[in-house]
């Protein structure tokens, strides 16, 4: 097998520097087989998996925004019904910790004796 001697290490990260995980995952990936033991590339490839990976998910999305659009287009184009928006989910709300309201009350109650006895 013939190396390419421009797949280096610097060329690999100005890839993952200029947003372009997908070209640097291939050279991190053959520099690791080897130098196995090089913990920089290792953790550098990890960190370009994420990124391509992050990458296609948000692909994902984006096509399905897409979707919606076009079919709400089509919809509007032929007179049907649009397909019905999906509503995300709304956030879990966290209880107040124990203790946490108590502690308000108490700063509260000192804010409002100090305005007290400066008047």
């Amino acid at each position: 097998m013939v190396e390419n001697p421009l797949e280096t290490e610097t060329l690999a990260r100005l890839y993952l520097a200029q947003g372009h995980p997908e070209k640097a995952l291939p050279i991190f990936e053959k520099l690791l087989s080897r130098e196995p033991d090089r913990l920089s590339i290792r953790e550098s490839l990890a960190r370009c998996r994420d990124e391509v990976s992050r990458a296609g998910r948000e692909a994902a999305v984006n096509e399905k925004k897409r979707l919606r659009i076009l079919e709400r287009m089509l919809a509007r184009l032929t007179g049907s019904t649009p397909p019905e928006e999906e509503i995300p989910a709304a956030p879990a709300i966290q209880p107040p910790r124990p203790g946490a309201v108590e502690r308000r009350l108490a700063v509260l109650k000192q804010m409002l004796q100090r305005l007290e006895r400066s008047r």
